[in-house]
């Protein structure tokens, strides 16, 4: 069983961990988008049980976020508990 937890989880002292399971993909990237200032674009790291994984220290919640799978996209995390602007 994995130890990822899907979606987006904030841990305090660590900043923000990002899991998306993508089994049958290669590369995931996450659209990190502050409110302030341009939006950041960043690899995630390849699991071996098929998620893709990230942390980030500077993101905290409130920060809209999505996900780009291999170069397609950027599409809304299917475990968020909240889509900014409906998906």
């Amino acid at each position: 069983m994995s130890d990822h937890k899907f979606g987006a989880r904030f841990r305090h002292g660590v900043g923000t961990e990002f899991a998306l399971w993508a089994p049958d993909h290669r590369r995931v990237e996450l659209l990190l988008l502050p409110p302030a200032g341009e939006p950041w674009r960043l690899n995630m790291v390849p699991q071996a049980d098929g998620f893709f994984a990230l942390t980030v220290a500077d993101a905290v919640p409130g920060w809209r976020y999505q996900y780009i799978v291999d170069g397609e996209g950027p599409y809304p995390d299917p475990a968020s508990r909240r889509q900014a602007n409906d998906v």
